[in-house]
């Protein structure tokens, strides 16, 4: 799990998870060109990301800077395609969820959400085929 608010990280180490974790050759080379500009950043001597003493003592520069936001939304931006309505934020827990009478909560349906992305992507194939 990336927080990319936080900064977080988090791997599970939860059998096959790697299969499931595919990227789109778009965001695998476009991670790896970031990762090439990051080598190159961390074997300057004089760069902060080299030294995390300097790193503290004066932050990242405005190249450093930009590779790290450049890597932060590439990723937010792919996965929250992947995640449709849910990564806007705007109501996807009433979309794709019923209240319980019993506790008073919302609950997430999965399948509901899964259907409106199929939808979504029958679409984009009708779309792409005219």
């Amino acid at each position: 799990i990336i927080n990319l608010k936080t900064g977080a990280l988090h791997i599970t180490s939860e059998s096959g998870i790697g299969n499931k974790l595919s990227l789109s050759s778009t965001l695998r080379k476009k991670i790896h060109a970031l990762h090439r500009r990051l080598i190159t950043l961390a074997e300057n001597n004089k760069s902060s990301i080299h030294s995390l003493k300097q790193f503290c003592t004066t932050g990242v520069s405005a190249k450093e800077r930009l590779t790290l936001q450049a890597a932060s939304s590439s990723i937010e931006k792919y996965f929250g395609g992947l995640l449709g309505d849910v990564a806007s934020g705007d109501g996807w827990l009433e979309q794709y969820g019923k209240m319980d009478e019993a506790s008073g909560q919302y609950v997430f349906h999965a399948k509901w959400m899964i259907e409106a992305l199929r939808a979504e992507l029958r679409f984009q194939e009708d779309l792409i085929q005219t």
